[in-house]
Formats: structure tokens, C-alpha cells, sequence
């Protein structure tokens, strides 16, 4: 094991180069590893090949949180989880004493002929029987088209015939699981890089927090190599800043003998910690790209879409807290805590927008109502997805409702030195008019002032 510190930006040429040298058999896995002792968050770049890469954060603070998912005394019994989306089948049980015994097929891409007869052995085992099972747990993607469409067919079969519930497990997220990480067991990141063909790599970066939960710094998905780099780099460089702020040393080891690959055990411990348990006919393969002759079909007709998708604008609800807070604690040197963001959102005289994109929460702004004036207390987005529209559109939606309501004049506070905010809400009609006195703490001491912006009502002439 070499060790080796970590320092300046993620190093996008090295991932780019990494990406290219897939092959569609390998699987590529970016890891850290976080202690126990530590409490916030810590992650630099690394290059992105036949290795894992796991890095120590010192730091004292401890999280409070407690994680969502099923508790343990409402686990099911006997719940079985299957993996089928990458070169390796596997399945895992966790049985009557607790333990998990799971099985993987000796040969790659063998799945319609290994997974039966792996269940079986799994539940011999165990002794467990088919008729005993509580609960089926199944990796949904993305992955191969046909290993997940055995996996799910299994799984929803099984289901029905069994009368019990089904997990759908996100594919990428089970990689913070990989090597036995836990809940309590110190923060782990895991950014899975893999093949999807055309030259494009299904994609995402997770950190598993120390109360269990997982927070997400790249949405998964399907991406261009370039669109992936740039939205890691922007997280990665927003993770560290919130590691610099807390005080964290980091380091890094590299271990060049790992490849990771999914495995049940991973898809186990998701649907453990984060499961919604669902009747089988909802049960649906996360391809996250259309198959191959649909593909062809939409570009003759023109309808081909660019993997990023699109986002929906909604007001904020309650269960928008926990994603709202990451982006506070990525993007702010004293962020809003779950608390004060809940409290706000109940308010009567308060109004969030939220700006998601399939179940991700890109970002959100926020306002009080105060007679016909609408004070901006917060607008935040995700690092990841920074530079293309969201604050825009987040904002801009925020202001239409707000004057749909009756507001006819909007106000806000900037610091002084954030030339890139200024223009920003001076592009939108807002213009400087006061200034508060060390109003914002800086980073290694002081206050800085803020500007005090206005979008007035535009008055016509009598």
C-alpha cells in the first residue's frame, strides 16, 4: 500500500483517461473510507482505474441524525436479495441467527442458468425454506439490459407465488455498501464508474453518512465521460471545502489488486437501511437509457434525448428536508441545519420552490411573505449540477409565484465579494440599494458585509 496526501482539484484528465479504458467486462469503483472519529466530510481526487482508494479524515464533531428505511425490529425474516446487473451473479440471505450467507456463480454472465440454483443452495444453507422467505430484495439497475430483466423477472415471480414484498434497490447506490461498510462504521464515498456502451459510462457519487443515510454528489445515471468529470470535479470540490471548513486532515492509500463488482450482500444492506417494502407488479428494471432498437427508432424520428433529462419545478414538502440540508452543508460555511429548514418550511408566511430531477433534488429557493414584499432567505444548488440553469429557474419560478400571490417587490442579501452572485441577481431585475455591516462570517475569521438588493415593481406612468 502506497500513501499519498491529496491536494488542489479532482483530476478530470485522469478520470477522462480512466473512462476510456474500460473494457465492458470491468467494473471501476472510486472509493474513500472515512473513520468512525470523524463526523463531517472529507474527498479529493484520485485516479479512477483498477483500484480502490481509501481515505482518512480526522475530525471530532459527532451527527445526531438518525437514518430512514426499515428499523430492525421490522425487517421481514428471511429476506433474500439478488444481484444481477453486472458480470457477477449473485444472492444473499440474512436468515434466522442474523448472519448473511450468500453465493456467487463461478463463471460471469451466467445468470438465467446460476440464479435458481443459487437460491436454492442459498436457502439450504440457511436453513430456510422457499415458503419461509419474508421479503425480496433485487438490484433494478442500471447494468446489462438482460441481466436486470432476469433479476427483476425472478424477483417479481417469486414474489407473487411467496404473497410477500419486494424491495427495488438502486444499483449504484449498493456501492457504498461494497467491503462491509455500514451505519456507524465511519463515513464511506464510492463514486461506480462503468460501461454503458457508446461511449458513454453509467455513473454516480455517494457518500454513506455516519447515521446511515446516503448522500448523493453526482445523481446516477447515464453520462458523456466529459458531463460526468464536470459534475464530480464540481462535488468533490465542494466536499472538500466542507471538509477544509470542519478542520479535516486528509490522506489517501491506494490498493491496486481491488475491482469492484455488485454482489447480493451490497444489495442486502441497502434494502436493509433504505427499503420501501412494495407489491410486485410495481417492480420495474432503473435502465436508465432506452434499449437499443427503441434507441434507433427515436433518432430516426428525431426524439432522442441527451442523458441528463429534464427537471421538474414543485413546491418544497417535508420529506425535500434531508436533500435540501446536503446542499446547504455543500454549498455554505454555517448551513442550515434539518431543523431550521423544517421550521421554515412550516411556517405560514414561507415559500419553497424545489427544482428535481427524477427523485433528486438539484435545488431550491426560499421566501417569507411580508405584506406585498417577498424577502429571499435562501437559494442553493447542488455542486454538481452548478452552471446550468438551475439557480435560474429555481429563482425565476420562485418570483412568478410569489407575484401571482400578490408580492410586488422582492429583496435580498449578498456578500460583497461574490461577484458571480451579484450579476447573477442583477440579471434577474435586482439592483443594489443598501449595505448591512458585517453581516457574513468569513472563513478564518472576520465578517464580511453584505449588499442589500431590491426588485422593484415597475410603476407605470400616470
Amino acid at each position: 500500500m502506497n500513501s499519498a496526501p491529496l491536494s488542489g482539484q479532482p483530476n478530470a484528465a485522469c478520470l477522462a483517461q480512466a473512462h476510456w479504458t474500460f473494457k465492458r467486462s470491468e467494473q471501476k469503483l472510486w472509493r474513500l473510507q472515512i473513520p468512525p472519529e470523524s463526523s463531517e466530510l472529507g474527498s479529493r481526487s484520485g485516479v479512477l482505474e483498477d483500484k480502490v482508494c481509501e481515505c482518512s479524515v480526522t475530525n471530532s464533531a459527532r451527527s445526531e441524525q438518525r437514518c430512514g428505511g426499515l428499523s430492525p425490529d421490522s425487517f421481514p425474516n428471511n429476506m433474500l436479495a439478488i444481484e444481477t446487473t453486472g458480470p457477477i451473479c449473485s444472492v444473499a440471505l440474512r436468515g434466522k441467527s442474523g448472519g448473511v450467507v450468500q453465493k456467487e456463480s463461478e463463471e460471469g454472465l451466467k445468470h438465467l442458468t446460476s440464479l435458481v440454483p443459487m437460491i436454492n443452495e442459498v436457502l439450504e444453507e440457511a436453513g430456510v425454506s422457499v415458503r419461509e422467505l419474508g421479503c425480496i430484495a433485487v438490484s433494478a439497475g442500471p447494468g446489462s439490459f438482460t441481466g436486470i430483466r432476469i433479476g427483476v423477472a425472478t424477483a417479481r415471480a417469486l414474489a407473487q407465488t411467496l404473497g410477500i414484498p419486494v424491495v427495488k434497490v438502486p444499483t449504484l447506490e449498493t456501492f457504498v455498501y461494497l467491503g462491509g461498510a455500514a451505519a456507524g462504521s465511519g463515513y464511506s464515498v464510492a463514486c461506480p464508474v462503468f460501461d454503458a456502451r457508446r461511449e458513454q459510462v453509467y455513473a454516480g457519487a455517494f457518500l454513506l453518512e455516519e447515521d446511515g443515510r446516503i448522500m448523493t454528489l453526482v445523481q446516477g445515471g447515464v453520462y458523456d465521460p466529459g458531463e460526468f468529470n464536470a459534475a464530480f470535479e464540481r462535488a468533490a470540490e465542494a466536499l472538500a471545502k466542507l471538509a477544509k471548513r470542519q478542520g479535516a486532515s486528509i490522506g489517501c492509500d491506494y490498493d491496486s489488486g481491488r475491482v469492484a463488482v455488485q454482489n447480493a450482500s451490497a444489495v442486502l444492506a441497502w434494502a436493509e437501511a433504505h427499503g420501501v417494502l412494495a407489491g410486485y407488479e410495481g417492480l420495474e428494471p432503473i435502465y436508465m437509457r432506452k434499449a437499443e432498437a427503441q434507441r434507433k427508432l427515436d433518432e430516426k424520428e428525431g426524439t432522442e434525448k441527451g442523458a441528463s433529462g429534464s427537471f421538474v419545478l414543485r413546491a418544497a414538502r417535508e420529506e425535500d428536508v434531508y436533500g435540501m440540508s446536503v446542499i446547504e452543508r455543500l454549498s455554505f460555511g454555517e448551513p442550515w441545519l434539518e431543523e431550521s429548514i423544517l421550521g421554515d418550511l412550516r411556517l405560514e408566511y414561507s415559500d419553497y420552490v424545489i427544482c428535481e430531477r427524477e427523485g433528486f433534488i438539484l435545488g431550491y429557493a426560499g421566501l417569507h411573505r411580508i405584506l406585498d414584499e417577498g424577502h429571499i432567505t435562501n437559494i442553493a444548488v447542488h455542486p454538481s449540477v452548478r452552471g446550468l440553469g438551475v439557480g435560474s429557474a429555481v429563482l425565476n419560478e420562485l418570483l412568478r409565484r410569489g407575484e401571482s400571490e400578490g408580492l410586488v417587490e422582492f429583496t435580498l442579501e449578498v456578500r460583497e465579494g461574490d461577484k458571480v452572485a451579484i450579476a447573477f441577481y442583477e440579471k434577474l431585475g435586482f439592483v443594489t440599494e443598501g449595505v448591512r455591516s458585517e453581516y457574513y462570517p468569513k472563513e478564518g475569521g472576520g465578517r464580511e458585509d453584505a449588499l442589500i438588493m431590491w426588485r422593484r415593481a415597475i410603476k407605470e406612468a400616470i
